[in-house]
């Protein structure tokens, strides 16, 4: 094969290029051709086998201007005779993903750009007074939001990847005219093709990535051999405790019931039973975090209330950040035995919830990011537990003629002898385990439990009527009473089935 019969056959394989387009890249062939001969002295025959054949040239160059023989078999159907098989996938895929996929992918880029904003925070550390070690973790943090950065870039490059690929495919399966030109363009759209086409840009990214992590290595390893540690000296604050007490033998003695209400940003939470008459309420904190309402509480009309308010307007110090990371601040409430407790009401942004050995009327709690352990626990009224990311505990809770509604997007939910007439259990990304609910009388009425990705498992489990789903886990229900008539619902997409049930 020689040069013109290479070219000849370059130009069959891409006949479904137009014809201007075939012209600019055969052009292009042949000045290899006339360069690799008259500058490098080689032959027809060795530039061939070192192109390769026609054949696969055509099919990597119809895959860059995103032309395929799936959408495009020969040049007269191009713009004619659309295949409904590909209509109807593209429908689907439209429909169930790429509407919340291209989106997701876009949010979560411009969050991570959004974060960059905090870098302002680190400036903190240089103003004013500061020492050696803090000008060195300003460095430390520099490099590290330059290359947080550079992750930001190629989470957006990756969502323009798709939105590419997306498009491309509409144009082919639709066979819209003059689409090569548009899938060309677009090809050349990404955040590597922009920097490429910059070399002095391109070389200026690619020397701060290396100062970068060379300047993250120096000063991280600088901080860990001072002494103290950096980190665990910032991470680590001297805590300071506040005690506030309140002498409730009289209302205890009249039968005032009590309503407690928290309503806290960061915090750990604990409402635990005191064997005394005074209601005590340990705040234990750093001394950072002493902001100008870290605690404020009210006694009015037998109601205690807690909060810890950020000030309107605050400049955010790196170290803060530091610190609650390290450290969480914490309120205990001691509730004196025999006190009535009506409404109590739980929340916290960050930070764990417990309450242990408790007689209550009605009881919610929330937070964000933290764990919930509910333990020798008995409620008049319905039970809602609510967290985005944390596990949900319950052992010895008894609520009979209740309801418990207990959800949680990234944990699990564990009941361990549990007394309710209903349960609505839920969790996206977490196992459900209930062991030992309404043993004893056998009384329960409705358990409705659903997990995204994860195993349900009960185990002498005395509910009338049961609905168990979950997409991605295996389902096991077994009764040590097989007598028990359970109507079941129990439905697995990808997992097994098994139990004892009647």
């Amino acid at each position: 094969m020689n040069k013109v019969d290479f070219l000849r056959r370059l130009d069959r394989a891409l006949e479904v290029l137009d014809k201007e387009e075939r012209v600019e890249l055969l052009g292009f062939y042949e000045e290899r051709f006339h360069t690799s001969t008259v500058y490098e002295n080689k032959t027809e025959e060795e530039i061939i086998a070192e192109l390769g054949s026609p054949e696969s040239i055509a099919r990597n160059i119809l895959a860059e201007y995103g032309v395929s023989k799936q959408f495009v078999k020969t040049k007269e159907q191009r713009y004619q005779g659309i295949d409904t098989g590909n209509l109807v996938i593209l429908i689907l895929f439209d429909v169930l993903i790429a509407i919340w996929l291209i989106p997701t992918l876009f949010s979560v880029s411009f969050a991570l750009f959004g974060s960059l904003l905090s870098y302002v925070s680190a400036f903190t550390l240089i103003l004013g007074t500061h020492t050696v070690n803090d000008m060195y973790f300003f460095w430390f943090l520099s490099g590290v939001y330059f290359l947080f950065f550079l992750f930001a870039l190629v989470v957006f490059d990756l969502a323009l990847w798709v939105l590419k690929k997306v498009l491309i495919w509409h144009l082919n399966v639709f066979k819209a005219k003059s689409r090569e030109k548009w899938i060309k363009r677009l090809s050349k759209v990404s955040v590597d093709a922009f920097f490429k086409k910059r070399r002095l840009l391109n070389m200026m990214k690619n020397i701060a990535t290396v100062g970068a992590i060379a300047v993250i290595g120096v000063t991280g390893l600088r901080l860990v051999l001072s002494e103290p540690n950096y980190f665990t000296e910032v991470m680590n604050q001297p805590k300071t405790t506040d005690i506030y007490d309140e002498e409730l033998t009289e209302d205890i003695l009249n039968g005032e019931e009590w309503t407690i209400v928290t309503d806290f940003e960061n915090m750990r939470v604990e409402l635990v039973e005191s064997s005394n008459d005074t209601l005590s309420v340990v705040h234990t904190y750093t001394e950072m975090h002493d902001f100008d309402k870290l605690f404020s509480r009210c006694i009015s009309n037998v109601v205690i209330y807690m909060c810890n308010d950020y000030p309107d307007f605050r400049v955010v110090n790196i170290k803060d950040i530091l610190s609650f990371i390290g450290s969480v601040d914490t309120v205990v409430i001691e509730v004196p035995q025999g006190l009535l407790l009506g409404e109590t009401t739980l929340s916290t942004y960050n930070g764990e919830v417990r309450v242990n050995d408790m007689e209550l009327e009605s009881l919610t709690i929330t937070t964000l990011n933290g764990l919930i352990r509910l333990e020798d626990v008995m409620v008049t009224e319905d039970v809602d537990i609510h967290t985005s990311n944390g596990v949900i505990y319950l052992i010895d809770v008894f609520s009979p003629g209740c309801i418990l509604t207990a959800d949680t997007s990234n944990g699990r939910i564990e009941l361990d002898n549990v007394v309710f007439d209903e349960y609505d259990l839920r969790t996206s990304n977490g196992k459900i385990k209930l062991t030992d609910l309404n043993v004893e009388n056998q009384d329960g009425v409705l358990l409705d439990a659903d997990t995204s990705n994860g195993d349900i498992e009960l185990e002498n489990v005395y509910v009338g009527r049961v609905i168990l789903d979950t997409s991605n886990g295996s389902i096991d229900y077994n009764n040590d009473d097989q007598s028990f008539d359970v109507d079941l619902t129990w439905d697995t997409s990808n997992g097994s089935r098994n139990g004892n049930i009647n």
